[in-house]
């Protein structure tokens, strides 16, 4: 994907809105790169963001001794597995063949090896029991490790050990009023700590299961599944050291749906690599990334490669002919709220890459998203204040009923729309957000006062079912060269007050900024370009006061600023790019190095070409008609 670049004094201008004269050689600043734009302020909502869970909730359910791997030899019970037998020395814990059972408070120290052994927890529900894995190596035809009872399980794994467990592909086994069905399965908080390494294989479903609360805060863990990775009913915290899960259905997930305080997952500090043939990782009420490396493969095989078809048609209503095949292979879902403020995480996902039930929060991290879908879809709002936001492939980029971007970077490529702002369908089940035929009575809006955007889109570049707004920040268009959807489109006439935009696309749905804005705004239609080249927005003595890098066929150009001014004259042109874009130290562009293709004589504030052209010329001075298409559209709304 190309990147978009600007001047960088102009950005300081569209924050400051002075109309001051800008240079081209003070330096541009691009999306990823050292210097980012200013944010601008908003002078509007900002949207809502509200979590069942807070972080600060999350991160008060680890304890000092959950992140502690440490014990007391002295004190341990010693239980060595040796082919069809144990040998315990200490108190606490017997033996049946290889089936060893815990019945007291303590620690276990773990080694050896049998091809046929288990371990089960049964102590009272007030004790702790530390079980320190070290070379241990456990086969089982049922469950290797079960906990029935305790007040916490800590797995310590031990430094530089290497252990392991596995269970059959078949059995039936019950504590109390729950069926085993885990290599690892527990009725009580389990937390996993230590620096060696565990290796778990569920042949007959589900890898690790505990019933309460999971805590993961170190160890090298890697988990293959039937069925479930790893699940924690009422949490899954994971805090520390390298998981790696590869699932046949979920990776990991948090499934609690009737406590409105439990049933989340939190991401913080731990190095996670997840492949599922489902979903990926999973909340009910909310999910929150704070930090560490996060990388999710997921989805069926199957999942179609486009999902285009599924709308046609003049003003993309619904096709009933046609509908989408629905398919498991969401990256990070919650069906409540989902909180990213830090962390590097990469999806690749066959369905949405993050989608929540609830609101969505970007804050800050590193998010790389590849769908065959939505990149990241709420079914109520999105807010982005920060971070750095890429959807590499999509149909729909970014996708809410309000969408809110106040910071960060974000680059969008979606064969669809890029932004989209919609409600759920008048048809109901089974039809796709999305569709002006059938357009929600739900406020659905867009509204960008700061950050920086850079969106790439087969379909509208950026759309809101209701409103659309700029109050800040820098956006940067390529949109459609179909001429049934534009670089902007809402149900009425965008607004801006304040910040950049400029944009390229087809003529044939052009959406012009309503004449009620606050800052001026150019809609030109011209001969089709091929959009291999760089777009230069000129005053009339050749100073680019912003610039962007095109990439498809365009015959229609968006532009607002808060240099523009009634009374003033404006040239768009064309270069390749590749020339400089000072000439002879005057801060201006060379008329040898680009191609005039549009002039405008700015009448009013906004600018309208609803006969297709502005005057063009030569040169920027130059005189004549330029390379312009009379009535190459219908620039303007429907």
């Amino acid at each position: 994907m190309k990147k978009w670049s600007i001047a960088a004094a102009f950005l300081l201008a569209a924050v400051t809105m002075s109309f001051s004269a800008c240079s081209i050689d003070a330096g541009r600043a691009e999306i990823g790169g050292e210097e980012a734009p200013s944010t601008g302020s908003s002078v509007i909502s900002e949207g809502t963001f509200s979590a069942a869970v807070q972080y600060s909730e999350m991160i008060e359910n680890i304890s000092d001794r959950d992140r502690d791997p440490s014990y007391d030899e002295s004190a341990v019970c010693t239980v060595v597995f040796s082919g069809g037998s144990a040998e315990i020395s200490g108190s606490g814990a017997s033996a049946d063949g290889a089936d060893i059972v815990i019945t007291a408070a303590g620690t276990y120290l773990l080694s050896g090896s049998s091809e046929n052994g288990s371990i089960k927890v049964s102590a009272d529900g007030s004790d702790k029991v530390q079980l320190v894995l070290n070379g241990l190596s456990l086969v089982s035809s049922a469950c290797p490790l079960s906990v029935e009872s305790a007040d916490k399980v800590f797995v310590t794994l031990a430094e530089g050990s290497e252990n392991s467990l596995s269970d059959g592909e078949e059995y039936e086994l019950a504590l109390g009023d729950s069926s085993v069905d885990a290599a690892v399965f527990s009725k009580s908080d389990v937390t996993i700590n230590g620096s060696g390494s565990l290796f778990v294989c569920g042949n007959y479903s589900h890898g690790i299961v505990s019933k309460d609360d999971l805590v993961i805060t170190g160890g090298n863990i890697s988990v293959t599944a039937a069925k479930t990775g790893i699940e924690g009913k009422d949490c899954v915290i994971l805090s520390g050291g390298s998981l790696s899960v590869t699932a046949g259905t979920d990776g990991i997930r948090s499934t609690n749906a009737d406590d409105a305080g439990r049933g989340y997952v939190l991401a913080d500090g731990a190095g996670v690599k997840v492949k599922a043939g489902s979903d990926g990782i999973q909340a009910v009420t909310a999910l929150c990334i704070a930090s560490g490396n996060i990388e999710v493969e997921c989805g069926s095989e199957t999942a179609p490669s486009s999902v285009s078809a599924e709308y046609g048609g003049f003003g993309r209503g619904w096709d009933s002919s046609v509908q989408k095949t629905e398919t498991d292979g969401k990256g990070i879902k919650c069906d409540g709220t989902i909180n990213v403020s830090g962390g590097n995480v990469i999806v690749k996902s066959c369905d949405d890459s993050v989608h929540a039930g609830g609101d969505i929060l970007i804050s800050g991290g590193e998010l790389t998203l590849s769908s065959a879908d939505d990149g990241v879809h709420s079914d109520t709002v999105i807010n982005i204040s920060g971070g750095k936001l890429t959807v590499s492939e999509s149909y729909e980029g970014i996708e809410a009923g309000e969408i809110y971007v106040m910071g960060g970077e974000i680059e969008v490529s979606a064969s669809d729309d890029g932004f989209n702002a919609a409600g759920e369908t008048a048809g109901g089940t089974g039809m796709r957000f999305g569709g002006g035929a059938f357009a929600s009575a739900n406020p659905e809006k867009i509204v960008i006062s700061g950050g920086s955007i850079f969106v790439s889109a087969g379909g509208d570049g950026i759309d809101s079912n209701g409103s659309l707004e700029f109050t800040g920040g820098v956006t940067i268009v390529n949109g459609p060269s179909d001429s049934a959807n534009g670089a902007l489109d809402c149900e009425s006439s965008p607004m801006i007050s304040g910040g950049v935009v400029m944009g390229v696309g087809a003529s044939g749905m052009a959406v012009s900024f309503s004449d009620s804005s606050a800052q001026g705004s150019i809609l030109v239609n011209v001969n089709t370009q091929s959009g291999a080249g760089r777009l230069y927005f000129c005053d009339e003595d050749g100073k680019a006061l912003c610039f962007m890098d095109t990439e498809k066929p365009y015959n229609s150009i968006i532009v607002s600023c808060p240099e523009i001014e009634t009374g003033k004259t404006y040239v768009l042109c064309v270069g390749d790019g590749s020339a400089p874009a000072i000439a002879d130290g005057e801060n201006a562009l060379s008329a040898e190095s680009v191609e005039v293709i549009a002039r405008v004589e700015m009448a009013s504030l906004h600018y309208s070409d609803s006969n297709g052209g502005g005057m063009g010329g030569g040169g920027f001075k130059g005189g004549g008609m330029g390379k312009i298409n009379p009535g190459a559209g219908r620039p303007g709304g429907f």
